[in-house]
């Protein structure tokens, strides 16, 4: 794979390494040869920079930022390593740090999520270099999606633009933020151009697979998505993308085997065993769906939503206690979640205990207006029974104002409280990509 020197350290940095380039490459790649235009070797490679990409849950995740780090020949030689015939080059006498050192420098520490040193090497190795892109593009990685400083960030992938127009990391990582914003067409317009510079950049494919699904422009999405699995089979996002647009379809069996492939991938991500947890449910198979939330709960133990879900099952199948229970510590983990409150309400109420039910239903109406709407609840999976049961407590005389009400105001502050985005289809507390 093609790709150029972008920075060479004046020294090796932690774990020996020293020279950056740009070329893309895949995992399972470590220990591989760097070799120059004339076939020679002149590093080993190492591992790709990482980007996080606010796609994740809650969090972030991870994606390449075009600059791969690798460990100069020259050092295996001094090391007796590496023989390839030839002896290494005299010790070099010390010299000022350059550019190149600081870059190093500021992908490692951003590694080690030291984000605050790293933007401080940044800053230095442009303070010796304005005119160097990568330490742009890099900085405005950290500081768009580890510190969430979106304004330095586009000014710094503006920057590395200006200084090179070629570099498809640097449109692609705005994309990123300018979909994280909502700023959508423009988004749409960098990871065009990011394709165009580099047609085998896998994660503006996913990126941009996400855009299209939030407008749902469906075709476009599918084919995103596609091409990304067909660059690399392992690229976990591309099936959580995919599996999203198939699950909205309601192609739950298509999605079923997109969240499979995806764990299989990582076993590690919560929030596809959430994800999976939610198309079993509409598949009827609880006991598989139950397994899947207890799963994402043992990965993120403050996944409310997970027990939420769970809330739901055991209610259909008649265990109120054990839906009860779910839906308690639920609210002991974000008391501003109004489902869970407006459930155990009606468990509450169905179980004879009206003022406590209705109490909680008032409470939770006040939270969310949006749940007095039946059809609402169905689509966040809400069995017949529960929504049944939902609305006999709708029905009394005390919720009756406000059901009436469009938006119901909250203490006087004057301003609609809801859930915040929190009570998703499938609760997995993300939108389909970057969207709301």
């Amino acid at each position: 794979m093609e790709g150029k020197i972008t920075g060479n350290a004046s020294r090796p940095q932690d774990e020996g390494y020293q020279i950056i380039y740009s070329n893309n490459t895949i995992g399972g790649v470590s220990g591989g040869a760097v070799l120059n235009e004339n076939g020679e070797v002149i590093g080993i490679h190492g591992r790709g920079e990482q980007k996080l990409d606010p796609n994740s849950p809650g969090e972030f995740k991870t994606l390449p930022t075009g600059q791969n780090i690798g460990i100069a020949v020259n050092t295996f030689l001094r090391l007796g390593l590496v023989d390839v015939g030839v002896k290494a080059p005299a010790v070099q006498v010390a010299v000022a740090p350059k550019a190149d050192d600081f870059l190093l420098q500021g992908n490692e520490k951003f590694q080690k999520k030291d984000y605050q040193g790293a933007i401080a090497d940044l800053d230095k190795a442009i303070a010796i270099n304005p005119k160097y892109a990568p330490a742009y593009t890099v900085r405005g990685i950290v500081r768009g999606t580890a510190l969430k400083q979106y304004s330095e960030a586009l000014a710094d992938f503006d920057k590395a633009i200006a200084l090179n127009p070629q570099d498809a990391y640097a449109y692609m990582s705005r994309g990123v933020i300018r979909a994280a914003l909502k700023q959508y067409p423009g988004a749409i317009a960098d990871l065009d151009k990011a394709i165009a510079i580099n047609p085998q950049l896998v994660e503006a494919y996913a990126v941009r697979g996400g855009v299209h699904g939030h407008f749902k422009h469906y075709p476009e999405a599918f084919a995103d998505f596609d091409k990304a699995i067909a660059i690399d089979p392992q690229y976990a996002l591309a099936y959580d993308g995919r599996g999203r647009v198939r699950i909205l379809l309601k192609q739950y069996l298509e999605a079923l085997a997109d969240y499979d492939k995806l764990i299989t991938i990582n076993p590690q991500y919560a929030p596809a065993y959430a994800l999976r947890g939610g198309v079993r449910n509409e598949l009827k198979q609880y006991p598989e769906a139950l397994a899947d939330y207890d799963k994402a709960i043992a990965l993120n133990p403050q996944d409310a939503a997970a027990y939420i879900n769970q809330g739901l099952i055991y209610y259909e199948n008649r265990d109120l206690e054990t839906a009860i229970n779910k839906w308690q510590k639920a609210i002991t983990i974000d008391e501003q979640l109004a489902e869970p409150k407006l459930a155990l309400g009606v468990a509450l109420y169905t179980q004879g205990k009206p003022k406590e039910g209705l109490e909680l239903a008032k409470t939770a109406l006040r939270l969310d207006p949006q749940l007095v709407d039946l059809e609402y609840l169905k689509k966040n999976l809400w069995g017949e029974r529960l929504r049944d049961d939902a609305d006999k407590l709708l029905q009394n005389p005390q919720i009756q104002p406000l059901r009436k009400t469009d938006t119901i105001r909250n203490g006087d502050e004057g301003t609609p409280r809801r859930d915040d985005g929190k009570m998703r289809r499938f609760r997995d507390r993300d939108t389909l990509r970057h969207g709301g």
